[in-house]
């Protein structure tokens, strides 16, 4: 638009159009500025001054108009940009007369090219600060929830029906539970809610377990059967505990003979004789079921027309026995009520005495006579037992006072009252042969031989008091193992070891039971006090329980573990 002359008319019916600002830079220095310092002219009350932004302005253009009949309308404040901004878009307040520049005052100039002129420009009006937003309104929450309290999704079951089916209508928003029920709701995961009332139960009976675990570890570590901590072990944190007591037989003028288990360990046998030698009665045999039950039961008596149980001996199966004082007899002791004989009398010989035992197949049977000899029988038919050889042994006037076979019963180890103990190899039952020297180191006559349960071991009872212990690996050269143990008060008559070989068991004429650890054979000691007034001691075949003899004739039971 071209400049207007200073003495151009006034016509009150021209509007007068303000330009917004261009593109380009504003005026340079020394320009005549279009809105610059000029004389503002006279306002014709029947003129209408307007002022138009134009097209794209900025929002810093301002209109106002002038009425012939009113005062000059004001145009409302529009929000602008933050405090301390400044060019084209910069808030600022309208001079009291004429029309506001477009332009800021304090756009750069230029000082060389004369501007400003001399008249000082008015002093711009500060800006006040921007009225600050109001905090934007709070979304309407999910579901369309308006009521008071709590909204039902927070932590509430939520009512049936609620919220809607198939919220969110997004395709594959997850579903589980935890996850957020409306969108940029945070999701509730307490440990509780993630572990389960279940899991945690589960968690203590886990650590109550591994609490046992460790309390016992040491112990099932070191146990050798696996079944729990051995024999030994358990007589050394506690002495044996007596269980049951079974009583004497009603006749007293009967006394024990032998006690034996059977093999699976549930029933127990005992025989009782007459007391003295001329005594003449019957025999009896009763039987208890020991396991099984909460207390032993008898569940059989049976007698016999022997006078005695001389030389009794049991069959490992407890199914047959054998008795005599000059001959034997094979007994069927399967029906604890009912005892009844399966063959005729064998193996007489001249005088009393009888000393017999079965091998561990229960095939054969060994019986040494009263002058020194042995013989071995095949019972394997025990109604007609048949002689195996010939006699063997007896090259002296000794008497044999035990035999034991060993636990693959191809050995067999007799001791007699001259104080030596024989070996035989019965590998060939009809060809027996010495193996090495007698042993010896007793003073006194042997009345008891034991092999362990490995066969490396033998022990050997001594009417010297002693018991010895043998290394038999190589039976060709056995070795006595460590010093003889001491402790009984008068002659040892029989040893026995448990089924795992840790602990020998020992009873002698001082009717008292000595057991001993014997884990490490060649370094044996005593396990606790003995069993006073007890004798004639045997293990179960697990080894839970010892039986002996008391001076009463009553059995008694002992829990070893």
């Amino acid at each position: 638009m071209a400049d207007v002359p200073a003495n151009t008319p006034f016509d009150p019916d021209e509007t007068i159009v303000r330009p917004g600002p261009g593109p380009g830079p504003g005026p340079g220095p020394g320009a005549a500025a279009p809105f610059g310092a000029h004389e503002e002219p006279a306002a014709d009350p029947d003129a209408t001054i307007v002022q138009r932004a134009p097209e794209a302005h900025p929002a810093s253009s301002e209109e106002a108009t002038i009425s012939p009949d009113g005062p000059i309308a004001q145009p409302q404040p529009q929000p602008g940009p933050g405090p301390g901004v400044t060019g084209a878009f910069a808030a600022h307040e309208e001079p009291a007369t004429g029309l506001a520049p477009d332009r800021s005052w304090t756009t750069p100039y230029d000082l060389a090219a004369g501007w400003p002129p001399a008249a000082s420009p008015p002093t711009p009006t500060p800006t006040p600060p921007p009225v600050p937003n109001p905090p934007p309104a709070r979304p309407a929450p999910p579901y369309g929830w308006a009521g008071g309290g709590p909204e039902p999704w927070r932590n509430q079951a939520a009512p049936a029906g609620y919220p809607p089916r198939g919220y969110p209508a997004a395709p594959g928003y997850p579903t589980a539970p935890g996850y957020p029920l409306a969108p940029g709701e945070p999701a509730a995961r307490p440990f509780r809610a993630r572990f389960g009332r279940w899991g945690f139960v589960l968690l203590v009976l886990a650590v109550c377990v591994l609490l046992g675990a460790a309390a016992t570890g040491i112990t099932i570590l070191a146990s050798r059967d696996k079944k729990g901590p051995t024999t030994a072990q358990a007589l050394i944190v506690a002495p044996p505990a007596l269980v049951a007591q079974l009583p004497a037989d009603p006749d007293r003028a009967r006394t024990v003979y032998g006690l034996a288990f059977s093999s699976d360990g549930r029933r127990l046998a005992v025989a009782d004789g007459g007391t003295r030698i001329d005594y003449a009665g019957q025999a009896a045999l009763r039987q208890w079921r020991v396991k099984g039950g909460a207390a032993p039961v008898q569940i059989g008596r049976s007698t016999i027309a022997r006078p005695d149980w001389w030389g009794i001996a049991f069959a490992p199966d407890l199914k047959t026995a054998t008795v005599g004082g000059s001959d034997a007899v094979l007994l069927d002791i399967r029906d604890p009520a009912r005892m009844t004989a399966l063959s005729e009398p064998f193996g007489q010989h001249a005088g009393l005495g009888h000393l017999a035992g079965f091998s561990p197949d229960g095939d054969t049977l060994a019986i040494a006579n009263p002058d020194g000899t042995l013989r071995l029988w095949d019972v394997s038919d025990d109604t007609a037992p048949k002689p195996i050889g010939g006699p063997f042994g007896g090259d002296g006037d000794a008497e044999m006072l035990g035999l034991d076979f060993s636990p693959d019963g191809r050995t067999l180890a007799v001791s007699d009252s001259d104080s030596l103990v024989h070996l035989w190899d019965i590998s060939d039952r009809a060809h027996p042969v010495a193996l090495g020297q007698p042993l010896t180191g007793h003073v006194s006559g042997v009345w008891g031989v034991a092999f362990a349960p490995d066969g490396k071991t033998l022990a050997t009872a001594g009417g010297d008091r002693t018991i010895r212990l043998w290394d038999v690996t190589d039976l060709a050269s056995p070795r006595p193992l460590g010093p003889p143990l001491t402790g009984h008060a008068d002659g040892v008559l029989a040893v026995g070891f448990s089924p795992d070989g840790t602990v020998l068991a020992s009873h002698g004429s001082d009717n008292v039971v000595h057991l001993w650890n014997v884990a490490d054979p060649a370094h044996p000691s005593a396990l606790g006090q003995p069993l006073k007034d007890q004798w004639g001691a045997r293990f179960s075949p697990d080894g839970n329980l010892l039986a002996t003899v008391g001076t009463d004739q009553s059995v008694r039971l002992w829990r070893l573990r």
